[in-house]
């Protein structure tokens, strides 16, 4: 027995079934979709490469510029110069100290710049330690035939000599040295119990006023004192204190005088008996003048 024959029903469109249209179509509209996006990209690229490009390349220099010129403003530090302008100032200042003398107590090589008697620069000098005392005590200072003790030896250069106006004396202590290698003797200084020198002391510069302090133990009370320059016989300056009779006491004076500017001398201190110009205890010191403060 044979199959039927099937009915293919065939319709206007040329005889084509629906499907084959359904896919054509669909086909169709894929490539449209494709053609687009490719369209689409081009677009995006060539519009973001000219953006991203521009603005950095604009920022860039303006931003520069502007953050190093404040460095240029911090010029102020010009204005340092002042301290360079004062230090031309200061040096003047200090200039008048070059205008101080030397110290006239600069001593000697030798030391003899210490030596009251005899005077350095004449041309007086004694070998024996005694004859220089007795020297001294009679024609510097004024005893009147003194009693001379024997030389008590100190060291290799020194020692002393006692002197007194007669036996039974209170003794003023001479002191003599001998300076470099000649063996000459000077006196360097005196002193007495019953005159004690505070100030000035040995080898001080003194100007005027001089201010002197002590005690002393003297006939009346009263004690002499001199200011004597090397060379020069008369005292520059004379006066007195006033200590006690029996005991020491104190005397502190302040004496206005012509004093000299440089030089050396002595101060002398001396205790009178009751007989016009007779010397019963002395005292004396080195001192060196120089200019007031």
């Amino acid at each position: 027995m044979t199959e039927p024959t099937p009915i293919v029903d065939v319709d206007d469109d040329g005889g084509r079934p629906p499907w084959v249209l359904v896919v054509g179509a669909v086909v169709s509209l894929a490539l449209i979709a494709v053609v687009i996006l490719l369209l689409v990209r081009d677009d995006d690229e060539t519009a973001v490469a000219p953006t991203t490009s521009g603005p950095t390349a604009t920022s860039t220099p303006t931003s520069v510029p502007t953050t190093s010129a404040p460095p240029v403003t911090s010029a102020p530090p010009v204005t340092s110069a002042p301290p360079d302008t004062s230090a031309p100032t200061t040096p003047p200042t200090t200039e008048p100290v070059v205008t101080e003398p030397p110290p006239p107590t600069e001593p000697p090589v030798d030391g003899s710049d210490a030596a009251i008697w005899p005077w350095v620069s004449s041309d007086l000098r004694f070998t024996d330690p005694v004859a220089a005392a007795t020297s001294f005590a009679v024609d510097f200072i004024g005893f009147d035939d003194p009693v001379i003790g024997e030389f008590q030896q100190g060291d290799e250069l020194s020692g002393e000599v006692e002197v007194r106006p007669f036996a039974d004396a209170n003794p003023t202590v001479v002191f003599v040295r001998t300076f470099g290698e000649s063996g000459e003797w000077f006196v360097i200084g005196a002193a007495n119990q019953n005159i004690v020198i505070e100030e000035p002391d040995t080898r001080d510069v003194i100007t005027s006023p001089v201010e002197v302090v002590g005690a002393a133990d003297a006939f009346e009370g009263t004690v002499n004192v001199q200011i004597r320059a090397d060379g020069v016989e008369a005292p520059l300056f004379e006066s007195f204190v006033t200590g006690q009779m029996g005991q020491l006491g104190s005397f502190s004076e302040t004496f206005e005088w012509d004093a000299p500017t440089e030089g050396a001398g002595s101060m002398v201190f001396l205790s009178l008996g009751p007989r016009a110009g007779e010397v019963i205890d002395a005292g004396a010191i080195r001192v060196f003048f120089g200019q007031p403060d």
